[in-house]
């Protein structure tokens, strides 16, 4: 007789564990940022106080636990309200569909490879332009986008971690993400990535001088 095996998690917990394993902090100071929260209702929740990643109704748990991804050590705690810092004003937008995601991919992950620790978005009323600076130089480009709708007028260009853009990029191309719909809200307010199903990431932007 074969034992009937029941699974507590969805198909997408493996995918999603292991996208909150980059977003989870690296340093001891905060040891609870350390840990993946998993709520009641099946959302887990990652972050590092720089950037956040949700992924929703993935777990199966009764309770809420914290989990490390990395030693799968279980824990209880009071991890940060992180509903809180979610943006509710008015949204510059755009969207990425499968193709253009990849080429978002393919531009930050050279943006890392030049350990850029910001490029800067540019937006004007009908596209947006990525500035990057070099030691001797300066270059701007138009990456692809489709839906472009500004609504905010203190979204006149925002700086971000090429890293932090390309984890939240790839994390959410791994959970099978059909399209990604970006959303601003200002200079130095989090801007949020959302693939309409099942998963968010956020971003904190980088406060430059220049």
């Amino acid at each position: 007789m074969i034992a009937k095996v029941e699974r507590i998690h969805s198909n997408k917990y493996a995918a999603a564990i292991s996208v909150a394993k980059k977003f989870v902090a690296k340093s001891e100071i905060r040891p609870i940022l350390r840990m993946v929260q998993h709520r009641t209702g099946g959302d887990i929740v990652a972050t590092d106080s720089h950037s956040m990643f949700v992924a929703k109704g993935v777990h199966g748990f009764k309770e809420e636990y914290l989990v490390d991804p990395n030693t799968l050590e279980f824990a209880i705690g009071n991890f940060p309200e992180v509903d809180k810092i979610l943006p509710q004003d008015k949204e510059h937008t755009f969207t990425l569909n499968q193709t253009q995601m990849a080429a978002w991919i393919h531009f930050h992950k050279s943006f890392k490879q030049l350990k850029l620790k910001y490029v800067t978005a540019n937006f004007d009323s009908e596209s947006v332009k990525i500035e990057i600076k070099l030691p001797d130089n300066n270059a701007t480009m138009t990456l692809p986008i489709s839906d472009y709708n500004p609504q905010n007028a203190n979204c006149e260009k925002i700086s971000y971690s090429p890293e932090y853009m390309l984890e939240s990029l790839q994390g959410l191309q791994m959970l099978g993400s059909e399209k990604i719909k970006f959303k601003f809200y200002g200079q130095l307010t989090p801007f949020v990535l959302d693939n309409g199903d099942d998963a968010v990431c956020l971003i904190l932007p980088v406060r430059t001088y220049s």
